[in-house]
């Protein structure tokens, strides 16, 4: 009896849960069911059904009124089986032949390597609320494109899910490798046939939140990943593009760079920044072209590539310089399983190179970093793609993330201000790639209190990959800004500081974890001089508080015409749960207090 109570109890739990979820949604899926199947003659199939019942007139006429489906006919056959709208009455609406439509995706623009890929874009008809689309289709896969069944599937979505199902058939003779996160689903595993099949069953799937600073790569979201493949990244690395060969454009290319700089750093950086500018970048995922890239070669010649691709190409060049280069990529370490480890996992595709020094770097082939992009990621992990050789995993470390600012500034009657700062910078925080590039850029490091015309000298004495130090001498005009009677001055602060990370709102309620950009401590003393004739209108603050997102402290004091400024935040914690997230507010609050970031100062 006690037994069956705690059934009913847990029934009514589960039931009630996905009531409120109904009553909060636009949408429910009702049913999703995903099918992954491996042929006996290597081919594979896709098979996708879903059961979406709209609630709101936001579901119908803005999110699920068209569905999407990516394929490459080259390698793909796309079949829709079904496309049927019940509408509330219970009317029953077959999508037309007319609203079944072939476009271009979106991220294949003005690129011939990429143009014969298609989405079908399969436009819903008799749609409201209280309405449920049926959709139904299959992709059937040529053996040969894929170098393996893979997946790297995020169970949640846009719209809480009633029960999902997930089918995984291989031949029996087929080995997987599969690993299910932040769940505890165990698979249901018979034997059909020849085929071996893993049933998972999922109820009662969460929407996924929508609010800012979310875990980055949606790592803390439930997910399975599987793949069947074996030496799996040896055969995507045994491709020709691997080898990383240049033609006579690209070796032109190269000597023109090293015949104006010598430093190693400077020549790579300034090739990164050729491939990044002067070639297009197409978004294409790797999977719709079956994990081949075109050669380097073939990049440079046509001048556009995707994200491996250009990275490919990159390396090329750095290995033509007399780099050794290495196609790398970044991936959540907190999903990374070796046994079902796959290209799908990959976030980013960079550049690992070896300097003449023994010091690596990575770049980017996409964007311009003004720090190496691996730096202070713990949640990531660096993966290494050397022709002929497993996969490798380089679990990244969390630097001490340091922004620090020290300064003597006298401001004289007419409210010119002169005076001397250092600045201390360190991980994340570091621009190394941006000032390697232009020492000058280090005028300016200043967001608030000084721009780069102030700065009338300044040395770099340090220039680490992760620690800067620059000392300044200032000298600003009119550092005073008079209304109503009263003077308000600016105090500096640097670029990268917390105070410029977006947070123009966090709520005090919040349902998922929030990330952080990184963990930093920040550090600034000013010590100023005021003329004899001026005083702070408020003379004292003291503001000092300590909970387990951080800290913060803000100390303003008046000594006869010295005036001291001492303002630190921690944030120590990178990931916060939601009961947190309250006590991270009350630290941003007061360092974004704009009367802490200011002097309010009076005449005698």
């Amino acid at each position: 009896m006690k037994k069956i109570s705690i059934s009913l109890l847990f029934i009514l739990f589960l039931f009630s849960g996905l009531m409120a979820q109904e009553e909060n949604a636009d949408a429910l899926f009702l049913k999703q069911r995903k099918e992954f199947i491996l042929n006996n003659d290597g081919s594979m199939d896709y098979r996708y059904s879903h059961q979406l019942k709209l609630i709101t007139y936001l579901a119908s006429d803005k999110q699920y009124g068209e569905s999407f489906i990516v394929y490459n006919p080259l390698f793909q056959h796309l079949t829709v089986s079904k496309s049927e709208t019940t509408m509330a009455s219970g009317r029953k609406v077959n999508s037309p032949v007319n609203a079944f439509n072939e476009v271009l995706p979106q991220f294949a623009p003005n690129a011939p390597a990429f143009n014969h890929l298609r989405e079908m874009v399969v436009t819903h008809t008799g749609i409201e609320p209280g309405a449920t689309i049926d959709l139904n289709y299959n992709i059937h896969t040529k053996a040969g494109f894929l170098p393996a069944l893979m997946v790297n599937e995020i169970l949640t979505t846009n719209s809480p899910v009633k029960e999902l199902e997930i089918i995984i058939k291989v031949p029996q003779s087929q080995k997987i490798g599969w690993q299910l996160f932040n769940s505890k689903i165990i698979p249901v595993v018979k034997v059909e046939g020849d085929y071996t099949i893993y049933s998972f069953t999922f109820r009662g799937l969460k929407a996924i939140a929508h609010e800012l600073f979310q875990p980055r790569d949606n790592r803390l979201q439930p997910r399975l990943v599987f793949t069947t493949g074996k030496q799996l990244f040896e055969k995507i690395t045994a491709q020709p593009a691997f080898a990383l060969e240049a033609n006579d454009g690209m070796n032109a290319l190269v000597e023109s760079v090293k015949s104006k700089e010598t430093d190693p750093l400077k020549i790579a950086l300034k090739l990164q920044e050729i491939v990044i500018t002067e070639f297009a970048t197409n978004m294409v995922p790797p999977i719709y072209m079956g994990f081949k890239m075109r050669m380097p070669t073939e990049v440079y010649t046509s001048n556009y590539g995707n994200e491996p691709e250009k990275a490919l190409l990159l390396a090329a060049l750095l290995k033509q310089a007399g780099f050794e280069a290495t196609l790398a990529a970044l991936s959540p370490s907190a999903i990374l399983d070796v046994k079902s480890a796959n290209p799908l996992l990959f976030t980013e595709y960079l550049v690992k190179a070896e300097l003449p020094s023994g010091r690596s770097i990575v770049l980017s082939p996409i964007r311009m970093q003004d720090q190496n992009p691996i730096v202070s990621q713990p949640n990531k992990s660096l993966a290494l793609l050397v022709p002929g050789k497993a996969l490798t995993f380089e679990r990244l470390s969390q630097e001490h993330n340091l922004i620090n600012l020290n300064g003597k500034i006298t401001i004289d009657n007419n409210g010119k201000a002169v005076g001397v700062c250092s600045a201390s910078l360190s991980g994340i925080a570091q621009p190394y790639y941006r000032v390697a590039r232009n020492e000058k850029v280090v005028n300016g490091l200043f967001a608030d209190g000084f721009t780069s015309q102030d700065i009338k000298e300044s040395m770099i004495s340090e220039n680490q990959p992760l620690a800067l130090k620059v000392s300044y001498t200032i000298e600003k005009n009119n550092i005073l800004r008079e209304s109503n009677g009263l003077s308000f001055l600016t105090l500096p602060q640097l670029i990268g500081d917390a105070a410029f990370w977006s947070f123009t709102e966090i709520p005090t309620a919040r349902t998922e974890s929030l990330e952080l950009p990184s963990t930093i401590d920040q550090d600034y003393v000013l010590t100023l001089t005021l003329p004899a004739n001026y005083s702070l209108l408020i003379p004292s603050v003291q503001k000092k508080i300590r909970n387990s997102a951080g800290a913060v402290e803000i100390g303003i004091k008046q000594e006869g015409q010295t005036v001291t400024i001492k303002r630190k935040l921690s944030l120590d914690t990178q990931v916060l749960k939601p009961e947190q997230v309250s006590e991270l507010r009350e630290l941003i609050a007061i360092w974004m207090n704009k009367n802490y970031k200011q002097l309010i100062i009076k005449k005698k």
